[in-house]
């Protein structure tokens, strides 16, 4: 069967690519020299699209919270933060929080470095570092230190064709190059719980002051260090070194004794940019970012166990500037992997002579229902190997007819490969024969447990002589499982420009090999200037996006189940030892099953303008969007074989409307920054895990409508309950002061927060349908100031030294944190830093 999308793909590749050593030459012979940048990115783009950027200048001057860009992202119009980001709960993490763009899911961004993309698609939503089948994920494979960032631009409307795989919205992260001299710098950070004020509901005050597991974290330190070299290797080349890391350490209580949890994030970088002619260049860049978290179960003896994100890419990318076209071709490779190393057994012991420790752990609870926990939950591997191939092309203004086009194409090809593996047996055991079950243990025609004389045979690891044994185990078995995908993209769009109107047709034709859906996204946007200065400048568009086919399901699908095993628990063998294991049939087997999807996709129309006022740019922009197909989880009902499926469907869907506003000014040594956006998003479900027949009593294939403020309410009408505060705003202002200080200011606004939460009650109807009944948690309004102070002091020639106080939520607010009422976000923090340049 011919495919269109891969067709067009392979054919633009190969065309472009054998054209482009050609279409490079200099004909003249002149030496090289020193050229800017290549914009592939057509400049009529900037009055049709609905975007935001950052520049390097601006980074350096914000309050950097804990090193990530996504925190920084968060004062641009239109982009939330995950409720629960950033709360006293969790204030010894590292990871960059979600975000939400314009509506979207928090995994369906489109986040970029250099032009290639950075997106994971292993089980970028599931953040349960315990599970026995899943470890955690993130929707970006690898994260970059703000250091390294020459500028960053957000994309929440009217979004290029060039840009697919998302139905939220565009991050393109442009890393700087080399300078032309040798310098560099270094930089540190510090922070520490004694700096920090946590705010806590007073009924989990005994939580905080004994932390048993990561899930409060009362105390830490945090490190965040930073190294950068430029190296000048001829006029014409350069190279760019850096290293950096951020860590946290976690003291927390682990029985009765004080065991630190650690957290590292590490980056490496290195970028190599030769400029090959007077308009053309090469560049080479390498990076490294692997991330770990050391961690234990709760209350469990010998659990220690260390996860690991690592990400690593290669990328070479051509720019050449030709008579009438601007070109860019992409090679890539790089791999990620989220990985757990963890003991592979785990033994819920009774409370005896050699398995003391649950009178500690479980004091709270009846001395016959205390579990001495010990072991893990075993080794786990996902892997995204990922080859990436991509053009880009941009025509120079051409005229034809009194029309002006800026005709822009492209194509890529992409293959990615993910792996499961569960490289040994995992072993959970939960029958228990001891003291706290002597019934269950003891022949009829005996009085003695079968626990009190077994003999334990050499080497069994569930069985304790005169103290107890297991009798019951559940056995993951080491599996090894993968998945290809192949995705084929190709755009073309141009912006036409007659007069004062610009008009931008395009379209993406996307494909891949697992759902065979060949999807199309037509894109228009206009923009008028009707007074032909520049100053006034309307713009609309309707536009169609593709979302992410993810690797989870597939890989899930695969995944061979577990093995439940018993032994006999009334009878022993020969020589009082304990019989053998044996297999115990599962009479439900439960299992993943892909069905036939559709890629999810958000429809978007939209209306703005930008308007030149007070000195600087305002932009005003309304945004609608329907997204459909979304993903849902089905059980299916139990088979003739007996398997019970969970089957992921396209049931879910959501609607979102959104009012941003921006304006930004500079002048002299200052700079300002505003935006605030209104928005309303309601959703079907929370994300991909959903499972549908939770809320479908009646079995009916459609979820079950609820109770909400006194009324019936269709699910896919309820407010979502993340990612939703009604206003946002935030005010960025910088200025450089005299006598070597800068000072920064951010101040973010929250509206209040009308949270949904189940009761767990039910209202009965005079049908006799039973209802969920949903209330809402309101949550008031917070107003948030984060500064940072600079102070430079020049030294000697071209080094100096910076010093930096960086103070968070200065007027110490206290906030609620999403539905819930006991959680709050941090209180006031103080990081301090240095830099020193040269």
């Amino acid at each position: 069967m011919l495919h269109p999308a891969r067709t067009l793909t392979w054919l633009l590749l190969v065309a472009l690519a054998a054209a482009a050593p050609v279409l490079a030459e200099d004909p003249s012979g002149a030496p090289p020299v020193e050229m800017d940048a290549v914009t592939v990115t057509g400049t009529a783009a900037d009055r049709l699209t609905g975007s935001s950027t950052l520049d390097r200048d601006t980074l350096q001057t914000l309050p950097a919270r804990n090193g990530s860009l996504n925190e920084m992202l968060t004062i641009l119009p239109g982009i939330q933060a995950g409720e629960f980001s950033r709360t006293s709960d969790n204030a010894g993490e590292i990871l960059p929080p979600n975000l939400s763009i314009s509506g979207g899911r928090f995994y369906d961004n489109n986040f970029t470095i250099d032009g290639i993309g950075n997106n994971s698609l292993l089980d970028p939503a599931y953040e349960n570092t315990r599970d026995l089948s899943r470890v955690p994920g993130h929707p970006q494979e690898s994260f970059i230190h703000p250091s390294l960032i020459e500028n960053v631009t957000v994309y929440r409307s009217n979004i290029p064709a060039r840009f697919g795989a998302f139905t939220g919205g565009v991050v393109e992260a442009r890393t700087r190059d080399p300078r032309g001299v040798f310098g560099g710098q270094f930089s540190l950070r510090h922070t520490r719980s004694e700096w920090t004020e946590l705010h806590v509901a007073r009924e989990r005050e005994a939580e905080y002051t004994h932390p048993t597991s990561g899930n409060v974290q009362p105390e830490f330190r945090k490190y965040d260090g930073a190294l950068s070299i430029d190296l000048p290797l001829s006029e014409n080349s350069g190279l760019l070194a850096a290293a950096s890391r951020i860590r946290s350490d976690i003291p927390l209580v682990l029985v009765d004794e004080t065991e630190e949890q650690h957290r590292t994030l590490d980056n490496y970088f290195l970028k190599y940019v030769a400029h090959l002619t007077p308009d053309s260049r090469l560049t080479l860049t390498g990076s490294y970012t692997p991330y770990s978290a050391e961690m234990f179960l709760p209350e469990t003896v010998a659990s220690r166990y260390d996860l690991d994100n690592d990400a690593y890419g290669l990328t070479a990318k051509l720019e050449s500037r030709l008579s009438a076209l601007n070109l860019e071709l992409n090679l890539n490779r790089r791999e990620s992997r989220n990985r757990r190393e963890a003991p592979a057994s785990y033994f819920p012991w009774q409370v005896t002579p050699s398995k003391p420790w649950g009178d500690i752990t479980d004091a709270d609870v009846a001395a016959t229902k205390r579990v001495s926990k010990e072991g893990g939950h075993g080794d786990l591997e996902q892997r995204q190997e990922t080859w990436t191939a991509t053009i880009d092309a941009t025509t120079e203004p051409l005229q034809t007819a009194g029309l002006a086009h800026v005709i822009g194409f492209g194509a890529s090809y992409e293959q990615v490969t993910g792996t499961y593996e569960r490289p040994r047996d995992m072993t959970y055991y939960s029958g228990v024969c001891g003291p706290n079950t002597a019934k269950l243990c003891t022949p009829v025609k005996s009085k003695i447990p079968l626990y009190q004389i077994a003999v334990c045979d050499p080497g069994d690891p569930g069985c304790i002589s005169g103290e107890q044994f297991m009798y019951q185990k559940t056995v993951y078995p080491a599996d090894t499982t993968d998945a290809v995908i192949r995705f084929y993209d190709a755009y073309l769009e141009d912006a036409v420009t007659w007069g004062r109107l610009t008009v931008r047709p395009g379209v993406r034709l996307s494909s891949d090999d697992l759902q065979k859906n060949d999807n199309w996204a037509p894109r228009l946007a206009v923009s008028l200037d009707p007074f032909g200065d520049g100053r006034t400048v309307f713009r609309g568009g309707w536009n169609r996006y593709y979302g992410k086919t993810l690797l989870t399901h597939a890989l899930a699908e695969k995944r061979a189940p577990s093995e439940i095993w018993k032994r006999d628990n009334k009878t022993l063998a020969a020589g009082s030892r304990l019989k053998p294991w044996t297999f115990s049939p599962k009479k439900v087997f439960p299992a993943t099953r892909l069905a036939d999807l559709a890629t999810p996709y958000t429809d978007e129309w939209t209306v703005g303008i930008s308007q030149q006022a007070g000195g600087g740019l305002l932009s005003l922009d309304y945004i609608d969007r329907e997204s459909r197909d979304e993903l849902y989880a089905r059980v299916r009902d139990i088979d003739a074989d007996g398997y019970l499926y969970t089957e992921w469907t396209n049931d879910g869907r959501s609607d979102h409307r959104e009012v941003a506003l921006s304006w930004e000014q500079s002048w002299q040594n200052h700079a300002v920054l505003l935006s605030a956006t209104w928005q309303e998003t309601v959703t079907s479900n929370g994300n991909y895990d959903t499972t549908i027949n939770e809320i479908d009593r009646d079995k009916d294939g459609t979820p079950d409508p609820v109770w909400y403020r006194g009324s019936i309410v269709d699910r896919d009408n309820l407010p979502r309950t993340d990612f939703n505060r009604e206003w946002t705003a935030a005010l960025a202002y910088s200025g450089r002061l005299p006598w070597g200080f800068t000072f920064t200011n951010v101040t973010r606004y929250r509206s209040g927060y009308a949270a949904l939460a189940n009761t767990g009650e039910d209202k009965v109807l005079p049908s006799g349908e039973k209802l969920d009944i949903y209330d809402v948690v309101d949550n008031p309004e917070s107003w948030v100031f984060d500064w940072r102070l600079d102070w430079e002091k020049r030294l000697w020639r071209e080094q100096s030294l910076v010093l930096t106080v960086e103070i968070n939520n200065v007027f110490d607010e206290e906030i609620v944190s999403g539905e819930t009422l006991d959680t709050y976000d941090l209180g006031r923090q103080i990081w301090v830093g240095m830099t020193y340049k040269f």
